[in-house]
């Protein structure tokens, strides 16, 4: 607006703006003027925004002059500040905010891991190297390890001496890489003052066996010279691999003292410590999760910019590696450390060309920062009244659209008795929010069963409990499938939850039904349940004691109304 507007002018303006809905955000700006005084103005932004929908910031710029106006507009609830930057500054704080939520919230596809019988193979050789005492593993079973987790490792030969390079076949046409493993080069991160040490340990384009020969003894006398107290342990035969558009980068996690598990992405290759793109992220991770920890970096821009035809591929690829090392995390706490750099990235793919692993007792590492999934609470049962086999497992933020699948199949009577009103959708939001969830505060289990037609995951119902944060009370809802009613699925469910409670220690657990929900009741009753006449709030109150409160604090918790 220019110096000459008035107050009506400002109104005028923000009517117009109002009426687009492809305005989300406005700004006014007001600078001292002899239109009117600051407080006019002030009044007719708030008279004219008081039934508009959209973000309003002000900046009513000067000092003494200009209070009055910024006085309306505080007790008006709208925002102001002193210059505009500040305003647009605060706006943008805004839009980051919602962005990061939306990325939370996001639905992640499922992640393809490797066969369990070849992840649980692999932990058992973790396993067996440290009570060997050794505590790092060697390249033959960092591969097997990578493998096994559905990782891509470059195929190599592994000679414990230098006497059998004569069996390695080099050639011009199929030139060699040959690394000499050694004691300090087995455990990750480990990068001297000068930069390019750890790859000097490493010759290339070897295509004869006397060029073998040579870098054997080049290898040797740089070991001999760089460290001295480190034991050569063999060498590592790799075929020469060379294609342009190719990208390195490094991956792996390590595990702090506070914050546990990290796990670690950025650039690869000699630049790892010169480029200094390095992002951190706390493990477990999903697909969506895993491509935030991507977003921005150097390598999505060489990805995306880059002379890859499948830069959507890779970046999927690259995804499944990360979401792979944080299974990896959680599932072999022997791990202290893993690094695979570089891992290339080029037209044929993913593969991991060099990776260092180190080991430690699973007592003195620091638990994860964020509660993993509770794999550990999937079991398989019978429904006692039909045969039925189904899977009873915590929930997944993986389960939305098999959730939204089964709200809509349920009948407006069984939504009623759940959510106590009729209706008839659900968002995104509200599906996101009950299918990622936070399992030290609240716990959902789902019965899932293979859905007939197309081989996918079905659920057929859940149970849910929320508990308060001293663990008194815990607050549970059980809805079913109109079409499994009289198969027992309510009562399993119910009696997973209550278990699950009692062995996490709470002492109470509670619902609230609706006085006309007569299966409900029935089943509280079989179950042991409390069931008394809520006259305030119109419903049954059930309450369960699962165990016996120990100190005086809790008995009186417990004596406070429930709802």
């Amino acid at each position: 607006l220019g110096v000459l507007a008035a107050p009506n002018h400002y109104a005028r303006a923000l009517e117009l703006l109002s009426r687009d809905p492809g305005v989300d955000a406005a700004l006014v700006v007001h600078a001292p003027s002899r239109q009117g005084d600051a407080a006019s103005f002030a009044r007719a932004v708030v008279e004219a925004t008081a039934d508009s929908r959209f973000n309003l910031l002000t900046s009513w710029m000067g000092q003494a002059s200009v209070l009055p106006g910024r006085q309306v507009l505080d007790a008006a609830g709208i925002p102001t500040y002193e210059t505009p930057d500040k305003a647009v500054q605060a706006f943008m704080h805004m839009v980051r905010h919602r962005r990061n939520q939306m990325h939370l919230r996001e639905t992640p596809a499922e992640a393809k891991l490797a066969h369990p019988d070849q992840r649980k193979a692999a932990r058992k050789k973790v396993h067996k190297v440290l009570r060997s005492g050794r505590d790092y593993l060697l390249p033959g079973e960092l591969r097997q390890l990578l493998t096994a987790y559905g990782i891509p490792t470059a195929q190599a030969t592994d000679i414990a001496r230098a006497k059998q390079v004569d069996g390695l076949k080099a050639s011009p046409q199929q030139p060699l890489a040959l690394r000499i493993v050694h004691e300090a080069h087995c455990h990750p991160f480990v990068y001297e003052e000068r930069t390019r040490s750890r790859w000097r340990g490493v010759r290339f384009d070897l295509s004869s066996e006397e060029e073998l020969h040579q870098a054997v003894v080049q290898l040797q006398d740089w070991v001999t010279d760089q460290f001295p107290d480190s034991r050569v342990l063999g060498y590592t035969a790799q075929s020469m691999r060379r294609g342009r558009g190719s990208i390195q980068v490094s991956v792996g996690f390590t595990r702090d003292a506070v914050f546990g598990p990290l796990l670690l992405f950025g650039a690869g290759g000699r630049t790892v410590t010169t480029l200094e793109d390095r992002r951190i992220g706390l493990p477990p991770v999903n697909l969506a999760l895993a491509r935030d920890l991507i977003r921005g970096s150097s390598i999505e821009r060489l990805i995306q910019e880059g002379s890859h035809s499948h830069p959507d591929e890779d970046m999927q690829a690259l995804c499944g590696v990360l979401v792979a090392l944080s299974q990896m995390i959680l599932e072999i706490p022997e791990l202290q450390g893993l690094e695979i750099n570089p891992l290339t990235l080029s037209r044929d793919g993913l593969l991991a060309l060099d990776m260092s692993a180190n080991l430690a007792s699973p007592e003195k590492q620091a638990p994860t920062a964020i509660t993993p999934y509770p794999q550990e609470l999937c079991e398989w049962v019978v429904l006692p009244k039909s045969d039925r086999h189904v899977e009873l497992r915590p929930i997944r933020g993986e389960d939305e659209p098999a959730h939204l699948e089964f709200h809509q199949r349920l009948s407006p009577r069984t939504i009623r008795f759940r959510y106590f009103y009729n209706r008839k959708s659900f968002a995104h939001a509200e599906l996101a929010q009950m299918t990622q969830i936070d399992y030290e505060r609240e716990m959902v289990f789902i019965a899932s069963a293979v859905r007939p037609g197309d081989g996918g995951q079905e659920t057929l119902g859940e149970v849910r409990a929320w508990s308060d944060p001293d663990n008194i009370r815990a607050e549970f809802s059980v809805i079913v499938r109109d079409d499994l009613r009289g198969e027992g699925l309510g009562q399993t469910l119910l009696k997973k939850m209550i278990d699950y409670c009692r062995k996490r220690g709470t002492l109470e657990i509670v619902g609230s039904v609706l006085p006309d929900n007569k299966p409900m009741l029935k089943l509280a009753e079989r179950l042991g349940f409390k069931v008394r006449f809520d006259e305030d709030n119109d419903v049954m109150e059930l309450r369960l004691t699962l165990r016996k409160p120990r100190q005086e604090w809790q008995r009186q918790r417990l004596q406070l109304p429930v709802f």
